[in-house]
């Protein structure tokens, strides 16, 4: 075993009444762990009289077996008995296709629990899917090039990535929520506003009525009216229309966590790490001594 694995154990067999896990702080439950499902079908027949198709997961029996996987997962969660150590940090990984039913079922029996659903990507490059690889690295570099100041094109974008302008053209159209143009003006835009570290906090009471209500209470609240139905293509005209008429001067009333709030809206795929770390860089001073991107 690596230095860094401890204890093995198997699905079925240690996921539940052992205790060999309770000195654990970290598990890696590998694995999409479901039943054999002969075996249940043949239960299920003996126990209701009813026969089933053991891979038709529908109706009674569907429910039953959906049952029986989320207790096995709320088992295995609960090998290295959080609730008789309040004070410990434990960690369990669960590689697999978690549909969010049951991810919210592990919720709602689990409280205190802390679910973060993680891409493959963000674990291991080489195991995620091949368009998911693509798609990440064109937002990573659409991002990088944005912040170095350099010339963010798709020509650019596929040089780099090593895919040809065509499939770029692809990804994009795809993944980006508006326009490649209107989201690099989107981008620009954020970008500039949050380097901008070192501006007196302004009265809104000096902004237009309309104006005031757009920055104090739309562009903060922007994700309850996409919730309601509101499109980011849409969310991308209403602040290009404001920023038209009223100029780019209305973002500096804008507080850093809206700006990071915005910048993580058009670039949703970015892992949890990044915001943190765009987060805690916001207040920096190397971040106030940038230059403008001309848009």
């Amino acid at each position: 075993l690596p230095d860094n694995v401890v204890k093995v154990g198997h699905w079925g067999h240690d996921s539940r009444g052992s205790n060999q896990f309770l000195d654990c702080t970290v598990m890696i439950d590998i694995g999409d762990y479901t039943e054999n499902l002969g075996a249940n079908a043949a239960y299920w027949h003996c126990m209701t009289g009813q026969s089933v198709n053991p891979t038709n997961l529908s109706g009674r029996y569907g429910r039953y077996m959906q049952h029986r996987r989320i207790a096995d997962l709320e088992q295995v969660i609960g090998r290295p008995r959080a609730t008789n150590r309040p004070d410990e940090e434990i960690t369990i990984y669960l590689p697999g296709k978690w549909k969010e039913a049951e991810i919210s079922a592990i919720a709602s029996r689990l409280p205190g629990v802390n679910i973060e659903k993680v891409a493959t990507y963000d674990l291991c490059q080489k195991a995620a899917q091949k368009g998911q690889q693509s798609q990440r690295k064109i937002i990573e570099t659409f991002w990088d090039l944005i912040t170095r100041e350099q010339n963010v094109t798709q020509d650019n974008i596929a040089k780099i990535v090593g895919l040809s302008r065509g499939r770029v053209a692809q990804i994009c159209k795809d993944l980006l929520p508006t326009t490649f143009v209107r989201f690099k003006k989107m981008l620009v835009l954020l970008w500039n506003n949050l380097s901008k570290t070192n501006i007196p906090k302004k009265a809104l009471s000096e902004l237009p009525e309309d104006v005031g209500w757009f920055v104090e209470q739309w562009l903060p609240n922007f994700h309850e009216y996409v919730q309601q139905g509101e499109t980011l293509e849409e969310v991308a005209q209403n602040i290009e229309l404001a920023i038209e008429f009223h100029g780019k001067q209305i973002l500096d009333y804008v507080s850093v966590d809206t700006i990071v709030d915005l910048i993580k809206l058009f670039m949703a795929p970015m892992p949890i790490s990044f915001w943190e770390e765009l987060r805690s860089r916001s207040g920096t001073d190397v971040l106030s001594q940038r230059e403008p991107i001309p848009i």
